[in-house]
């Protein structure tokens, strides 16, 4: 997911962004915002966002954070296992890359941030390669980036 390409505003609580199926555990609606300059977002609000898309071996965010509280991205496999985390370093107001690695990763919490945290964008790396939509520089063919189709 490249957020860029969204319109900024509120979104339900819960939907699919194309092949990123994505739940606010709160009761808060999901809001796309632009106030990082020049990033659009999705806000981490208090309560963890929970991102599932298909089976992946690698998964790479980039977040930020305005707070002292870091953001943390927990991986977890279709048993519910947790095979890896990551949390960003606590310094504020510049893009953290996350990477999470591990087999059939098909969902990740994501958290923290203090109700300042900033999800900017979101690849999978699926475990069987397959049609894909580049939407980022740079990315190998395997990887799975998308964009949410204009409102």
């Amino acid at each position: 997911m490249v957020f860029n390409d969204w319109n900024t505003g509120q979104y339900l609580n819960q939907g699919n962004f194309d092949w990123l199926r994505y739940r606010n555990t709160g009761t808060q609606p999901v809001r796309a915002v632009d106030w990082f300059n020049p990033y659009h977002a999705l806000q981490i609000f208090h309560q963890p966002l929970i991102l599932s898309h298909e089976p992946a071996s690698k998964v790479i965010a980039r977040v930020a954070q305005f707070t002292d509280s870091p953001v943390v991205l927990l991986a977890y496999n279709a048993a519910g296992v947790l095979v890896d985390q990551q949390a960003a370093p606590q310094v504020q107001g510049v893009v953290h890359e996350l990477t999470l690695k591990g087999d059939g990763i098909v969902q990740v919490v994501v958290r923290g941030g203090g109700g300042e945290g900033l999800l900017i964008s979101y690849c999978i790396q699926p475990n069987i390669a397959g049609e894909f939509s580049n939407q980022g520089a740079g990315l190998h063919k395997s990887q799975r980036c998308a964009r949410r189709l204009r409102r």
